[in-house]
């Protein structure tokens, strides 16, 4: 399915919810921020300390009638750096719709773009980081879901992302795949399902194509109002093609021996003459090679008296612009407490680490870790202020030191009331 195909998908959903009667809304909001990073670039070698100073206005969105929903959120970071070449100005926008085809089936898409550094989405993507540019990121996501009886539904969605570096050393690529779940109700607290899914990444210039086909079995279960548990297990197989080359001598001509005279005057060629000499030629062929491995994902959700807590320990297959397909392992732990109506806190903490998805085409050992308190007081209903320290740490097989950096941050943060019309 190519980006053309699925922006006419969403035209088609966008133009159905058009001619109903319908109610929108409107919330911008502007935030207002302050960080001190003591290694911004999250070097091992060249720390380099910096403050930043950032404006981002944004403004979500919706539109809503009796059978489709829209929502969205846009925003635009203006991003100050003490430290020269490190000044960005980044964006994003996130859109959904879904629209009621009939009873049983429902259609949506999901649409998002981001630009920012390698440093930000990507890096809490990955886990993997080689040095700080600029990334552009654009994902369509068409989906259909089916009611076949009481107990089953069918699920299919796909996926077309293409990401963009303005850092000619990183591998534009883009990345297409597509999935369908049969899920069955087994009771009102306990669905089981079965997926088949496939991804194909290309980079842009024709160097590497990996195809990752996987067959997963899952379960969502509701243990109690306040305890849930959403877990999938499986196997998969990944295919890679790079493009690989080598040196060799020309058509009619032999590699030269230690005595002939191409050797002597520096000529790795020789011809049926005596002085019939020539320079090797750079041949390029595709070099194919398999893998295959479990994935996984578990995660358990709970509601406390006052917060909440939720855990998630995963495997599975994401694209990157270095290594092609990888395989990361992924603990990710979610905190939030209320002290007061006013005053909360969070706690974030990520661990992943990340190999190859062919261990004998991509070397690759690497660990990331992020651990990030933070404070929230809401001064009154559209005003907040809030306080963060985020420290990350990244180890890299091959590197002389690990990457570490701690950064403190405050924002402020206001909302406009909510504007809502019908017509």
């Amino acid at each position: 399915m190519t980006f053309r195909g699925l922006i006419a998908i969403t035209a088609g959903i966008i133009t159905a919810s058009a001619t109903q009667a319908a109610e929108w809304s409107i919330e911008p909001s502007i935030s207002l921020s302050s960080r001190y990073d003591d290694n911004i670039r999250l070097s091992s070698t060249n720390e380099i300390d910096a403050t930043e100073i950032a404006m981002k206005p944004s403004s979500a969105f919706s539109w809503q009638t009796e059978r489709s929903t829209i929502t969205g959120i846009a925003d635009f970071t203006i991003r100050r750096f003490s430290e020269d070449g490190l000044d960005t100005n980044d964006s994003s926008f996130k859109f959904n719709a879904s629209h009621g085809l009939s009873e049983m089936t429902h259609a949506g898409i999901s649409a998002t773009w981001i630009k920012d550094t390698t440093l930000d989405s990507e890096l809490d993507e990955t886990g993997i980081l080689f040095d700080r540019t600029e990334r552009k990121s654009l994902t369509i996501s068409p989906r259909l879901d089916h009611r076949v009886n009481e107990k089953w539904i069918a699920r299919f969605s796909a996926s077309a992302s293409d990401v963009k570096y303005q850092n000619e050393v990183r591998s534009d690529y883009k990345t297409l795949s597509s999935n369908g779940t049969l899920e069955w109700e087994y009771t009102p607290k306990t669905a089981i399902f079965g997926q088949l899914s496939f991804t194909r990444q290309e980079y842009d210039n024709d160097s590497y194509k990996s195809d990752n086909r996987q067959l997963t079995l899952g379960t969502s279960h509701e243990f109690s109002e306040r305890l849930t548990l959403d877990a999938y297990f499986g196997a998969r197989r990944t295919e890679t093609t790079t493009l690989a080359g080598s040196y060799v001598c020309p058509e009619g001509y032999s590699e030269a021996g230690p005595n002939d005279y191409a050797t002597a005057y520096g000529f790795p060629c020789q011809g049926s003459g005596l002085f019939d000499w020539a320079t090797q030629q750079l041949v390029t062929f595709d070099r194919t090679l398999d893998s295959s491995g479990s994935v996984f994902s578990t995660t358990l959700n709970y509601k406390l008296e006052k917060g909440s807590i939720s855990s998630t320990i995963s495997r599975d297959v994401s694209p990157t612009a270095s290594y092609g397909l990888v395989v990361s392992e992924r603990l990710r732990i979610n905190f939030l407490h209320k002290f007061s109506e006013t005053l909360s806190s969070k706690l974030n903490i990520t661990y992943s680490q990340t190999d190859g998805s062919d261990q004998t085409l991509a070397v690759i050992d690497e660990k990331f870790t992020s651990i990030s308190p933070s404070l929230i007081w809401l001064i009154d209903r559209d005003l907040s202020l809030s306080a963060n320290y985020r420290y990350r740490k990244q180890e890299r097989e091959g590197a002389l030191d690990s990457a570490t950096s701690n950064a403190v941050s405050f924002a402020l943060n206001y909302s406009w009331p909510k504007v809502a019309v019908s017509r």
